[in-house]
This record gives structure tokens, C-alpha cells and sequence, in this order.
């Protein structure tokens, strides 16, 4: 769907965060839209007048479920020995290199872009120019709207061990400021294609996260924030890894550990599995083997959005510093639980502590503890 009738941006309700679930608190697209056009109630995501469709809200979301045209990397040329431009739309063609990359905003260009452009480009220089104009537009201001994301992609490709050259660097080429045009132009003027292609392909882009959900899972009405979903791989999750492996192919080097969020559950766990049902992306995942049920983790797919940590009746789970579970993107098991018979029903179940009786056993103990005290008391 389109989240206002005259801005060219795709909303998928099925990955956004605090639609699937009540402990998400994610709110990323607000804090990064420029102009504050952006609200989440506990329904819907709605958006004003005034959008920019500068990406920059997309570029945030952690899960994909914003679009904006303009931002899927295009063919880039590896074998050139010139540097590769990044350019934004308001520039005009004529003043950019034929061989530039434009989308509409650099500061729409998330980690996960700028590291997919890196690993194209080869052994290119990539450039991120400045005209100057930033501290002037809407979408921009005092600091580059791009520094930050090209700040923590050159992090990521310092800890991997890639030469100073293969950094990111910001260019400052100016131009003169009334050759500024007043808004980001429209993706159709930047594009040669019909209106039906265009929106064909923004809601594509929008449906991206969608297409790795699970089939089985099972879609919650409108407005129910019950947790009833599938995993949903994150799409910016998946360039970032996906990225930096091409280039750890490419060099030998191992992957940067701090790209792996580490958890840990304490021995407070009971073995609901509450988190394993609740993890957006699957990164959490439950499992059987031997007669023992426990809970494995996939730190490929974490993106650290605490949801498991406020699901846990316990509070069992914590964060770990990165690097001190296994980067190999398999699952590894953090808890392990070996089944025992009830002591009162027969049935096999598998939960932490001594408790000789199952859950459902124990539930109803309480139940009629709690009516025999009640009856008694009303005697006394």
C-alpha cells in the first residue's frame, strides 16, 4: 500500500515491527523522516502532507517494510580505474558523470547499500559527492544526511581489514546554489518508464521483505498486535551480511564480529520458548532433539530489536558483547532442556528448575489451592 496518495512510498503493514508485535519499540522511520511527517499509533503507520521521498525513513526501517523508487543499486562498471560517483537526483545529469550512481538522496542510502555498492565496484574508489547543497535542502542539513551510514560502512570495512582506499570518502565538489532545484525531483522525471512500471516496481521493493516470510505463517486482522506471525528475514540485514561476505571471499578476511549480536540466557529460563515465538526474524528459533527441547539462536539473522528480552516472563535473555558467539550463520543452541514425566498427569515435558509436575498439572494445583482457601475462609 501507498502511505499517502501523492508521496512515492510503499508500506508493507506485515514487516513493520510494532504491527506484528506489542513488545517491538521500534520507531526508526519517525526519528529519521526530516520533516516529521511520519506517526505510528497502535494500528497503523500514517504519514502528512510534506514528504520529501528522500528514503531516508526506508533506509532506517530494520525490516524493509518501507520503499522508496530510486534506492535498488543499479549496474555498476568493476572494471574502471576511475572513481565511482555517488550523486543525488537534484543534480543534473549533465554535471555528473555518465557513469554516476543517483538516487534521490544519499542519506537515503542505508548501511547495507553503500557496503552492496562497495562490494560491486571492485577495487574502484567510491565516491559519496558533496555540492554543497545539503545545509540548504529539506532533506539535508548541518551534517551530510549520509554521514552516518557511510561512517558505519567504513567501520565494518576497517575491522575487515580493507585498505584505506577501499573506504567510502566524501567528495566536495560544489556547484552554485540557484542551480539548486527546490525539491527532489519526481521518480518519473528520473526514470523512463509508464506510471503503471513505476508503481509496479515501488510496491515490489516494498514487497521485498515480504517474500521470505514463511508461507505457513498466518496473517493477524488489522490492528491485532498478537504475535501470529512467520519469520521475516530483514532485507537490510541480509545486504549487509551479504555484502561483506562477497568482499571476505574477495580478501580472505574473516567477517567483522561486531556485525553478530550476542545473547545469552540465564538459568532463570523456564523453557517457554516465548522468545523463540516472538523473534521478528527467526533469529531465535526452538527446536527437539533426543527427547530435550531448548532454544537455538542465529546471529546472521538478529538485528537486536530486544523483542525477545521483553517477551520473557523471566527476563531471562541479555545481550552479549558482539563476537562471543559463533559468526558462522548457522544456529547455535543456547539452551538445552531434557523431558521428564509429570508426576501427576504422565505426560513428558521439558521445562527448567524442579518442578515435578508440568504446567497445566501445576495450574490447576494453584487453581484449587486457591478455591479451597477461598471456600474455608468464607466458613471461618
Amino acid at each position: 500500500m501507498r502511505l499517502h496518495p501523492q508521496a512515492p512510498v510503499g508500506f508493507a503493514a506485515e514487516a513493520c515491527l510494532p504491527l506484528r508485535s506489542r513488545y517491538a519499540r521500534c520507531d526508526a522511520c519517525q526519528r529519521a523522516c526530516p520533516v516529521g511527517v511520519l506517526a505510528m499509533d497502535q494500528e497503523a503507520l500514517r504519514m502528512g502532507d510534506g514528504c520529501l521521498h528522500c528514503g531516508r525513513c526506508a533506509a532506517a526501517c530494520p525490516t524493509g517494510a518501507l520503499a522508496v523508487p530510486g534506492f535498488v543499486p543499479q549496474a555498476v562498471v568493476a572494471d574502471s580505474p576511475r572513481p565511482l560517483p555517488v550523486e543525488c537526483w537534484k543534480v543534473p545529469r549533465r554535471l555528473c558523470a555518465r557513469e554516476a550512481v543517483r538516487v534521490p538522496c544519499l542519506g537515503g542510502l542505508s548501511v547495507g547499500r553503500w557496503l552492496a555498492l562497495r562490494a560491486a565496484a571492485g577495487k574502484r574508489p567510491i565516491e559519496a559527492v558533496d555540492r554543497g547543497w545539503c545545509g540548504r535542502c529539506s532533506a539535508g542539513g548541518a551534517t551530510h544526511p549520509a554521514a552516518s551510514a557511510v561512517d558505519q560502512a567504513n567501520r565494518l570495512l576497517e575491522e575487515m581489514g580493507e585498505p584505506p582506499q577501499a573506504r567510502i570518502r566524501f567528495v566536495h565538489k560544489p556547484l552554485p546554489v540557484k542551480a539548486m532545484p527546490e525539491a527532489i525531483p519526481e521518480p518519473a522525471a528520473e526514470f523512463s518508464m509508464g506510471r503503471r512500471a513505476f508503481f509496479r516496481g515501488l510496491m515490489g521493493q516494498a514487497a521485498e521483505a515480504l517474500c521470505v516470510m514463511e508461507t505457513s505463517a498466518s496473517a493477524p486482522a488489522a490492528g491485532n498486535r498478537e504475535v501470529h506471525w512467520g519469520p521475516l528475514l530483514s532485507p537490510e540485514r541480509t545486504r549487509v551480511v551479504s555484502a561483506l561476505r562477497r568482499l571476505a571471499d574477495r580478501s580472505g578476511q574473516p567477517l567483522p564480529a561486531s556485525i553478530f549480536p550476542a545473547l545469552h540466557i540465564s538459568e532463570a529460563c523456564r523453557n517457554h520458548q516465548v522468545c523463540a515465538a516472538t523473534c521478528p526474524t527467526g533469529a531465535l528459533l526452538a527446536y527437539q532433539e533426543n527427547g530435550a527441547t531448548g532454544v537455538a539462536f542465529n546471529a546472521s539473522a538478529c538485528i537486536a530489536c530486544g523483542v525477545c528480552q521483553r517477551a520473557c516472563p523471566e527476563q531471562a535473555i541479555g545481550f552479549a558483547p558482539p563476537g562471543t558467539v559463533a559468526a558462522s550463520g548457522k544456529a547455535v543452541r543456547l539452551t538445552r532442556v531434557e523431558a521428564r514425566e509429570c508426576a501427576e498427569c504422565g505426560h513428558l515435558f521439558a521445562e527448567r528448575g524442579d518442578e515435578p509436575v508440568c504446567a497445566p498439572c501445576r495450574k490447576s494445583r494453584e487453581l484449587a489451592q486457591s478455591a479451597f482457601q477461598q471456600l474455608f475462609a468464607a466458613r471461618a
